[in-house]
């Protein structure tokens, strides 16, 4: 008994002095802002047409995503965003639209993102996080989702730069029946040091 309060102690010791760690680094790290363009593929015909953007892709042509971005680690960070687009597809969340049926589209999403890899100037990240989405109209109005995908990013100068990025987003009650999608986006981000 005596072994496994001292495991259990020495485990929580750890816990706490990584959990330090994170909290000083985000504390002591500036702010990475993004503002950009999202596309929402929520047409419900998995991996059909899946580049039809003008019938299954609801986007804005003005700027549709925010983000700020905090580093809990060197490879790690945090990563706020919300993304609001009109919700005009002819095709939405597994169902035709009537062309009438014109409404609105938005999500908050807090994820990680791991760097992967950099090389030069290039960037490439994973994500990966929990959201919440909410559609009107839709099959599936309120969801959350567990996120996942890519970043590519481009440095142009020390501060700023290009981000390219896709994910998929998986309702967490309806899978594979409407609840899931797609976000790709493209996005200015900028260290605010």
């Amino acid at each position: 008994m005596k072994k496994i309060f001292t495991l259990l102690f020495a485990v929580a010791v750890i816990a706490q002095a990584s959990a330090q760690g994170v909290v000083d680094n985000m504390k002591s790290s500036p702010w990475t802002f993004s503002l950009g363009w999202a596309a929402i593929d929520d047409d419900g015909r998995a991996f059909e047409k899946f580049l039809d953007a003008k019938e299954g892709w609801n986007y804005n042509l003005f700027p549709s995503r925010i983000s700020g971005m905090k580093k809990m680690s060197e490879k790690m960070s945090l990563d706020l965003g919300f993304t609001y687009v009109n919700y005009d597809a002819k095709f939405r969340n597994g169902e035709q639209a009537a062309d009438a049926e014109e409404g609105t589209m938005w999500a908050l999403d807090a994820n990680t993102r791991f760097n992967a890899m950099r090389k030069g100037n290039l960037e490439i990240q994973t994500i990966q996080g929990l959201g919440f989405t909410k559609r009107d109209p839709g099959l599936d109005p309120n969801m959350i989702t567990l996120n996942t995908g890519l970043s590519f990013n481009y440095w142009v100068k020390e501060d700023w730069g290009i981000s390219l990025n896709s994910q998929a987003k998986w309702g967490v009650t309806n899978l594979m029946d409407g609840g899931s999608y797609l976000q790709h986006g493209i996005s200015l981000f900028y260290v605010a040091k």
